[in-house]
């Protein structure tokens, strides 16, 4: 699950990629290559950046990013299913107010984390909360904070990571990521979103308090795949169970990574060039 994600079939450079022409027509150049081999981008994150709804492993957002930046670049797999940023996060459906959730799914629990932090990595995107928004996880003093529910104890493990990776030795450029939108099960607009997550958490909370982390920890940039799905109007089609994304979502989100990652988020996801 974690490791260089080939792009399988055709093995062009960047220079010869759809994305390549764009970005020579308007003077853009690569900075802070790497002499001894391509560019590093490790991706963390939970089940969205794993696999999600993808058809196949070639479609996850990770698999389509590698496609669009080309082979100037090697894109890493680091998202582990059902995990938390929340430093004690529970793994679970949620539950509120009778719990249902137990277990340990905190990302900096897993083998997936140290193997990210010595992945020697140039850049780094970190698209984690999806499974923090579940109520136990969110709504619990004990976990996320006091005052409740307003996310201090995420805000307090976000900065902490994106310290993590700062430090290591590669100096990696560091980007987070605001998850996509919750929404309904798609053809069930009377159903509430699933795993018990809190749409006012993932929709209305998230999109504020993740810009106000990264300010506070300065880093290179923001990626906002929610508002690039359609925010709080996003079409429920575009995943198969109202969180997880489907090849369409997954190649938006793609797109609206190697957007912040080459262009400083100046060209809108729509604009993209296809890959090919």
């Amino acid at each position: 699950a974690c490791g260089y994600i080939h792009s399988g079939g055709d093995d062009r450079s960047l220079r010869d990629t759809p994305m390549s022409h764009l970005l020579g027509g308007i003077g853009w150049r690569r900075k802070g290559v790497r002499k001894d081999g391509p560019i590093r981008v490790s991706c963390v994150g939970d089940s969205i950046t794993f696999h999600g709804c993808a058809s196949n492993e070639s479609m996850t957002y990770p698999s389509q990013l590698q496609r669009l930046l080309g082979t100037g670049y090697e894109v890493h797999n680091f998202g582990d299913s059902g995990k938390c940023l929340l430093k004690n996060g529970l793994c679970g459906n949620g539950g509120d107010p009778i719990p249902q959730c137990d277990g340990d799914c905190s990302y900096w629990h897993q083998d997936t984390f140290p193997g990210a932090l010595h992945s020697s990595p140039d850049i780094v995107t970190i698209m984690l909360g999806t499974n923090d928004a579940k109520y136990c996880n969110f709504y619990s003093t004990e976990r996320n904070g006091s005052p409740r529910g307003i996310g201090v104890g995420y805000r307090e493990a976000y900065l902490d990571m994106i310290d993590m990776f700062r430090r290591l030795p590669s100096n990696p450029k560091i980007y987070v990521a605001i998850p996509p939108p919750l929404t309904h099960p798609p053809g069930h607009p009377d159903l509430p979103p699933p795993f018990n997550m809190s749409s006012n958490v993932i929709n209305g909370i998230y999109p504020v308090l993740i810009r106000s982390i990264a300010a506070d920890a300065g880093v290179d940039g923001i990626i906002d795949t929610w508002s690039a799905l359609g925010g709080v109007d996003m079409n429920p089609d575009k995943t198969c169970d109202g969180c997880h994304p489907k090849d369409e979502a997954f190649g938006i989100i793609a797109k609206t990574f190697a957007a912040e990652i080459l262009l400083g988020g100046e060209m809108q996801y729509g604009s993209m060039p296809e890959e090919q």
